[in-house]
């Protein structure tokens, strides 16, 4: 037997496409871009493409049979996500990491990629209900190591699509037992670390068990890749986030000058009709008083009368006409002072929820990763 190595295997929720196909555009330390050609990219898709391979034909035919518009699901995978956090629910994809050998104890790396090539072939056979999305060996990192992007799913459900994702449903469908005192997802990754040991066996590797210590922990390269991961992700909630907030200012400031332009042209609207009556009304009085001068030397005269009456009548009804318009000329002017205070306070409730958001972030760790 050969050099005594390590293995190591970890299966988690964290991935990062850009990452692993090395299209990312900050420089990270752990990774020598001298050796970035070496890498190999075995299947490269995106999510969005993997779940429409996946699950198209099952997500048509179940949206087929569908009477109400309601109960229809546009996208499988925005479903999937939209309930990834409710108990029970599946995850829309995991990634495994595995590598032989470590910083102490190397594997050559051609030898190294030679083994990885070997698990990558057989995982795709051993686990038919794993759809394997993305698989990318690295080779420009400190130990060679292989990541796989896979989707769990199993067919034969009664209700929702026929078709649907979930890794114990998907475990079950491929054979793996449930055992007491244990999951059935840690049954399943002992069977797949076996398996990395027996390549190793078979290229004249024994494998060094683990100290207690050693298996609280993953290999150093494999958790400086998944902090990387971790710090892109918050990265990315942030650039969001900032975007978020300029989309509801620039949505605040849009609707707070609507309001106000509105508001300026009824009031120029109610002036201008407040000017015509009370030019209809000074012609009105200018009438009445010279029938009345009239009426002087005339008095008695029942038409003459009866028109002024008409006149008086209709200079009432102005009266009330101006009184009413006044009344709503106040009521806008009133709201146009209070717009600005209100503006204010909206802007200033708006503040205060994003500081308590970035409070909320800065207080909560950075990365969570839970290693077998």
């Amino acid at each position: 037997m050969g050099n005594s190595i390590s293995i190591s295997l970890h299966n988690g929720k964290r991935i990062s496409r850009q990452h692993n196909n090395r299209t990312m555009t900050l420089h990270q330390k752990h990774i020598d871009p001298k050796r970035t050609s070496l890498n190999k990219t075995y299947i490269d898709l995106s999510l969005d493409e993997a779940y429409e391979k996946l699950f198209g034909a099952a997500l048509e035919e179940y949206n087929s049979k569908q009477k109400r518009k309601d109960r229809k699901i546009p996208n499988y995978l925005k479903h999937i996500q939209n309930h990834q956090d409710a108990k029970g629910q599946a995850q829309p994809s995991y990634e495994m990491i595995v590598q032989f050998g470590s910083e102490k104890a190397s594997v050559p790396p051609e030898e190294a990629s030679q083994m990885l090539e070997e698990y990558i072939r057989g995982f795709i056979k051993r686990n038919p209900n794993l759809f394997v999305y993305g698989c990318y060996l690295h080779m420009d990192e400190t130990t060679p190591h292989l990541h796989i992007d896979y989707i769990p799913f199993s067919d034969g459900y009664k209700k929702g699509l026929t078709r649907q994702a979930g890794l114990n449903r998907a475990l079950d469908a491929q054979g793996i037992p449930h055992e007491e005192k244990t999951t059935q997802q840690i049954t399943w990754q002992s069977t797949e670390r076996e398996i990395l040991k027996e390549i190793a066996l078979a290229h004249s590797y024994t494998v060094a068990s683990p100290t207690k210590e050693k298996r609280k922990h993953v290999e150093q390269e494999v958790f400086r890749d998944a902090q990387q991961k971790g710090e892109e992700y918050i990265r990315d909630l942030e650039e969001k986030g900032k975007r978020y907030v300029r989309i509801i200012k620039k949505k605040a400031q849009e609707e707070k000058e609507a309001i106000l332009q509105a508001q300026s042209l009824e009031k120029e609207a109610l002036e201008k009709e407040i000017q015509t009556l009370s030019m209809q009304k000074a012609s009105l009085e200018e009438k009445i008083d010279s029938l009345n001068h009239q009426l002087v030397y005339t008095s008695g005269l029942d038409p003459k009368d009866r028109f002024i009456k008409k006149q008086e009548q209709q200079l009432k009804e102005k009266d009330k006409q101006i009184s009413e318009l006044t009344e709503k000329l106040t009521k806008a002017e009133s709201i146009l002072q209070t717009v600005p205070q209100l503006w204010e306070q909206y802007d200033a409730s708006l503040h205060e929820k994003i500081f308590e958001e970035q409070e909320e972030q800065e207080d909560s760790p950075r990365v969570h990763f839970v290693w077998d």
